[in-house]
């Protein structure tokens, strides 16, 4: 290559076209921004103070959640202590009354070994044997009385099927028909549930109303 020669003016510089990507001249007027060319952007002014509102939104937000989650789990803390609690407490409950159960029945228990051991002896009154169980069987009752179990009536009552087991039928002419008029075995209640209904004998009147439901014809003459 030739240098310059001394005295020769340096050629004029001309205005370079500017070239896309693929290496085409981009046509005057089309030139994108300078921002756009080097692929970012500032954001607009105003926006920033909504950026940080919204910011301290959510962090409001998330305190809040935070402590609601906090609030929860300890009340689901305290639930749980209370359950917990109510179990002891209730088994407690049913063991106290089970002990003091005990502790009334054994002297009668107590009573009633006394009594059979008097009776096997022998030269015993039979009348004060009797006497001495109808002693021990009231004593049976009290106790179970003071812990709510009492006995159903029967004998003379009108038959409920919901309180009374038939096991037999009797036709009765004098007797109101439904009417239980034999016990067999001597049924419970422990306050408002049943513990075991008594076996009973129905009357069936003839000239009366219906047979009752729930009852079943027994062998027994009238």
């Amino acid at each position: 290559m030739r240098g310059r020669e001394w005295g020769q003016e340096e050629p004029e510089a001309r205005d370079v076209d500017p070239i896309d990507s693929e290496g085409e001249p981009v046509p005057p007027g089309t030139e994108p921004p300078a921002s756009d060319a080097a692929g970012t952007s500032a954001p607009p002014a105003d926006s920033i103070p909504v950026a940080k509102e919204r910011l301290a939104e959510l962090e409001k937000k998330a305190e809040e959640r935070d402590k609601f989650l906090e609030e929860l789990q300890r009340r689901v803390a305290d639930f749980d202590n209370y359950r917990k609690r109510m179990i002891r407490e209730r088994e407690s409950w049913q063991f106290s009354g089970l002990e003091r159960f005990l502790r009334a029945f054994v002297p009668i228990l107590d009573d009633l070994r006394r009594a059979l051991t008097s009776a096997s002896e022998g030269g015993q009154d039979p009348a004060k044997v009797f006497e001495g169980l109808l002693v021990i069987e009231a004593q049976i009752e009290k106790v179970l009385s003071e812990f709510g179990v009492t006995r159903i009536p029967a004998q003379g009552e009108r038959f409920d099927p919901s309180v009374h087991e038939a096991v037999a039928v009797r036709e009765l002419e004098d007797v109101p028909d439904g009417t239980i008029v034999e016990e067999f075995r001597q049924g419970y209640r422990f306050r408002d549930a049943v513990l075991r209904p008594p076996q009973v004998m129905v009357a069936r009147n003839p000239d009366g109303a219906a047979r009752t439901d729930g009852t079943e014809e027994g062998s027994e003459d009238a």
